[in-house]
């Protein structure tokens, strides 16, 4: 009888549904459906904070709770902020140092489990993580997200203007400034923004205030986005990681300036001159050569001149 009960069990288990870019099995097809999402990069949940997008339901919440301040977990040493225990856990190690996640091939230890999967790769040279467009494969999913950009970049367009996202939800935000639907405009300058979230950040350039000092050094700034960017500089926290090069970054955004490296895109084009480049900065440096003028920006107060005035 225990051995008829324990085969029904197994058959009910039975993983029928196959991911043809990885090879890994699942037992639902809405199983199959989300694991997909770490191939096609697809974030279908997105914050009406501050447009940050997620692969799933529950990880859009978890993020929410930054905006509410509910059930957060604060880091003794930084004061740092997080929606789950486990992420607080492997934030600490950075302070500690700990690492115990040890590579049983040569010995090299992580702060998380998840760098020792990525690094294990280099030993056992599995690439099982396939391309769909060119059939090329790679050790880990995010080198092969990364790669994906290489294929299409932005693959979607707004048909109102020359825009194009990498994702459908960062094209569902934008095209509330073409609609001027629940846009956010800012009371100083007129500024209109697809978030609440974004116009709060906003609002700090008109600002002369710089009330957030860092304990380590003295320095000052005016929102606390960019002291906590600043205070990885003292502690070394690099938490965001290239699947290429293995380069690690203090925020999102010079990973994904750096990402461009990899992938050759130059969202940023002259509208001159046509030519494109991998940033925005590089993009005003060239405008100079049209426009014959040079921006000068204050360091105190953000305003902009068109001569340096000293």
């Amino acid at each position: 009888m225990e051995d008829a009960v324990r085969k029904a069990k197994g058959a009910s288990a039975e993983k029928r549904h196959h991911c043809d870019q990885c090879g890994k099995r699942f037992t639902t097809k809405l199983i199959l459906s989300r694991h997909m999402r770490v191939h096609t990069g697809e974030k279908p949940f997105s914050c009406d904070q501050c447009g940050k997008s997620y692969k799933s339901e529950y990880n859009l919440t978890l993020h929410q709770r930054l905006h509410t301040g509910e059930n957060l977990f604060c880091c003794f040493q930084c004061e740092k902020k997080f929606a789950t225990k486990h992420q607080l856990i492997n934030h600490v190690r950075i302070h500690t140092g700990e690492k115990p996640f040890a590579c049983d091939q040569c010995g090299k230890s992580f702060n998380q489990k998840v760098t020792l999967k990525k690094h294990f790769a280099v030993h056992t040279k599995e690439q099982n993580h396939r391309c769909d467009q060119c059939g090329k494969t790679f050790g880990d999913s995010s080198t092969l997200l990364t790669h994906l950009l290489t294929h299409s970049a932005r693959r979607f367009a707004c048909d109102e203007c020359e825009k194009s996202f990498s994702f459908k939800s960062s094209l569902r935000l934008h095209k509330r400034l073409h609609s001027g639907h629940n846009l956010c405009c800012c009371e100083t300058c007129g500024k209109r923004f697809t978030t609440r979230d974004q116009l709060e950040k906003h609002k700090i350039s008109h600002s002369t205030d710089r009330p957030h000092r860092c304990d380590q050094c003295g320095k000052s700034f005016k929102g606390k986005p960019m002291l906590t960017l600043h205070q990885r500089l003292h502690t070394r926290e690099k938490l965001f990681w290239c699947g290429h090069c293995g380069r690690r970054f203090i925020a999102r955004s010079y990973l994904t300036v750096h990402l461009r490296v990899h992938t050759e895109e130059r969202p940023f084009t002259c509208d001159q001159c046509g030519v494109s480049f991998k940033d925005k900065g590089s993009l005003k440096q060239h405008s100079v050569i049209h426009t014959g003028k040079r921006d000068h920006s204050c360091g105190e107060c953000g305003k902009h001149l068109d001569i340096c005035q000293v």
